[in-house]
């Protein structure tokens, strides 16, 4: 989700390997990282969202991620979009994932099949996590 616009992307099979599926039917529907029932939300900034990307971003840091100019949740995407360019995963493939606008009107016709995302998401290799 982003932008309240929801859309399908791909889980990319060596994660599928770690188990997050059992972790999501295990959750339940809504969120993965709240509970929804016990989330108070008064506004944007104290959205049960935003609480767990900083839990995620001191993690980062506790780890031993320390360099002021890296934002830990943002760098995932820069991370992510580096792969797709390495890996020669096609713009259009790797825009849509992340939920960036279509460069161009011609971009903007037509839909992303899952098939199609799932096939460019593959280009990337599994790497090592520890």
């Amino acid at each position: 989700m982003k932008a309240d616009k929801p859309r399908t992307v791909p889980v990319h099979p060596d994660l599928i390997r770690q188990g997050p599926l059992d972790f999501a039917k295990a959750r339940g529907e809504g969120p993965l990282f709240y509970d929804e029932r016990r989330a108070r939300v008064r506004s944007a900034k104290s959205h049960p969202a935003k609480t767990v990307a900083g839990r995620l971003s001191e993690w980062v840091r506790d780890i031993g991620v320390t360099d002021p100019n890296i934002q830990p949740n943002h760098g995932w995407r820069h991370l992510f979009m580096t792969l797709c360019r390495t890996h020669g995963v096609q713009e259009e493939a790797r825009y849509f994932m992340v939920g960036h606008t279509a460069r161009d009107m011609g971009q903007r016709y037509g839909d992303a099949s899952p098939a199609f995302l799932y096939r460019e998401l593959t280009k990337i290799p599994a790497f090592a996590v520890e």
